[in-house]
């Protein structure tokens, strides 16, 4: 089973997440499957991670990907989709007081690995799932090795072709990866 798959299956049956995704235009999402106006999540999100998760002295890496491409019905032609990676998170400060540290780049990684690709399913389609999973980061890796390792370009925007079909399990192993720690997901229509 994927991770992908796993987070899922994990945040549908728990109905709880250790990750809460943050997107300037809307409320932190925390619970799983949250339905999300489509303008609210254009700008790249940030996260926060339970404190439960959070090992001192450690950095995280998070995926994102919609495994809905380009519907629910046609998911097989062109799922999943690579939305995001972004390296080098660090936990920031202390747990507030429901158990949430907020994670943070480094200076050295402020942009992520592969940017932002807002959501933006076809009018054709129905919602979409945006499946957000949240590694330990290897030592070593830097946000600027991500592209390299995964064979992309090393400059510039990754354009939607990259991303298409992304093989996660791959990425995973390129990258070094271990078992996803766990993730969050959200809906847009």
């Amino acid at each position: 089973m994927s991770s992908l798959q796993r987070v899922y299956d994990d945040c549908t049956r728990t109905r709880t997440s250790p990750l809460r995704i943050h997107h300037p235009q809307h409320p932190p999402i925390t619970s799983p499957g949250t339905l999300a106006p489509r303008p609210s999540v254009t700008q790249p999100p940030t996260f926060s991670l339970s404190s439960s998760l959070v090992t001192p002295g450690k950095k995280y890496l998070v995926v994102a990907a919609d495994p809905d491409a380009p519907s629910p019905l046609f998911s097989t032609l062109l799922s999943p989709m690579l939305h995001l990676i972004h390296a080098g998170l660090e936990p920031h400060g202390e747990a507030d007081e429901d158990g949430w540290v907020e994670l943070k780049a480094t200076e050295e990684e402020e942009a992520a690995a592969v940017g932002w690709l807002a959501p933006n399913p076809p009018v054709f389609s129905t919602k979409h799932r945006y499946v957000f999973m949240v590694y330990e980061h290897p030592e070593g890796l830097g946000s600027g090795d991500v592209r390299g390792v995964l064979g992309l370009e090393e400059e510039g925007e990754v354009g939607r072709w990259a991303r298409v079909r992304w093989d996660l399990d791959g990425c995973e192993r390129k990258l070094g990866l271990g078992e996803v720690l766990g993730g969050n997901y959200y809906c847009v229509e």
